[in-house]
């Protein structure tokens, strides 16, 4: 009986000291999520110059998806890993997708004004000096020729390190998983 007791302790012992080493640091979760959050809210105001400072030299973007709804449907609404993309490799491609990003935001500020579009940051898992963080964009809209409504909802992760005590955006994977419904308005009789 005490052996059991004995090892019983030392397991519970050992789980517990592997929690909290693998715990994240609630103060740098908040931090990265503070960071993340922050980055969607300026990409309102900032030239390419500012956007660019968040994000570390040699930036990679990975693309799970080709803007192809049909093979979500055919996968779950999950791409294998096989099918993903490499989407912005190099400073040419970088500099493009950031003046993208900008250039869209006066639609996307009009969507949030009409709740139409909603970013929020999901989670986030904090490892010394690095983290990732996992994006959620939910949009809305309604299709003006059959009038029903769309909601899209599409997730990405997000790699970052802390250069210099600065966390910066390494790398990211877009469109991780992807969902569409489509609500049917009957038309008024």
């Amino acid at each position: 009986m005490y052996r059991i007791v004995h090892i019983l302790t030392l397991v519970l012992f050992c789980l517990t000291l592997s929690a909290a080493v693998w715990a994240d640091d609630p103060q740098a979760v908040a931090e990265v999520k503070n960071f993340h959050e922050d980055h969607y809210k300026k990409l309102e105001t900032d030239t390419p110059e500012q956007v660019m400072e968040r994000f570390a030299p040699g930036f990679i973007g990975y693309r799970a998806n080709y803007n192809n709804p049909s093979l979500y449907m055919i996968k779950g609404g999950f791409l294998d890993p096989e099918d993903w993309i490499i989407d912005i490799a190099g400073p040419d491609d970088f500099r493009k997708y950031v003046e993208g990003v900008i250039k869209v935001q006066p639609a996307m500020i009009e969507w949030k004004k009409k709740d139409n579009i909603i970013i929020e940051i999901a989670n986030v898992h904090v490892n010394g000096n690095h983290a990732i963080s996992v994006s959620r964009q939910l949009n809305k809209w309604r299709d003006p020729t059959t009038n029903d409504d769309i909601m899209e909802e599409h997730r990405s992760v997000w790699f970052l390190s802390k250069i210099k005590g600065q966390w910066k955006f390494t790398s990211k994977i877009s469109g991780i998983s992807w969902s569409q419904l489509v609500i049917k308005n009957v038309p008024e009789m």
